[in-house]
């Protein structure tokens, strides 16, 4: 009866602790952090593995990286970049130099404080292919915000 104890409790840590790294792995993802938890809690290594082949959420990514200020939309093609990057690597395109944003302590609050865009102008709410235009000199399907086509690099 002891050895079956000491199995049941070791099982129940290892399947913490698999839950964890589920939690973790979740939110790196961009997928829900205790939906996969629990998930990993009942199923054990079946619900890691289905973690672990699950892709990426890149939508939920990217409004975390705009959000974060770690990244900025190409003004030509509308594709998220590096804050950093100079040119665009989807059309190649100058990038304008990123606005400086002052440094703040804890403690420190701006006197004119910096308005954050709300979600909704940073990303549509609508799947993306419905936020794009056609180019009037090449005829394909462009960025909304665009000012120059990245396949015909013409000026809108």
């Amino acid at each position: 009866m002891e050895y079956i104890a000491i199995f049941l409790f070791s099982f129940l840590l290892i399947d913490l602790v698999l839950s964890c790294i589920a939690y973790k792995v979740a939110g790196d993802k961009g997928r829900n952090q205790l939906g996969w938890f629990f998930l990993v809690l009942f199923s054990s290594f079946i619900g890691l593995l289905f973690l672990l082949i699950a892709p990426d959420n890149q939508e939920k990514l990217d409004r975390r990286r705009l959000l974060a200020r770690t990244h900025n939309r190409c003004p030509y093609c509308d594709e998220i970049v590096r804050t950093s990057a100079t040119r665009c690597p989807h059309c190649t395109g100058d990038l304008p130099e990123p606005e400086q944003l002052p440094e703040l302590n804890n403690t420190e609050r701006p006197a004119d404080p910096i308005k954050k865009p709300s979600i909704h102008s940073i990303l549509p709410t609508d799947n993306l292919i419905y936020d794009s235009k056609e180019c009037p000199h090449c005829g394909k399907r462009i960025g909304s915000n665009a000012e120059r086509c990245p396949h015909c690099r013409t000026d809108l």
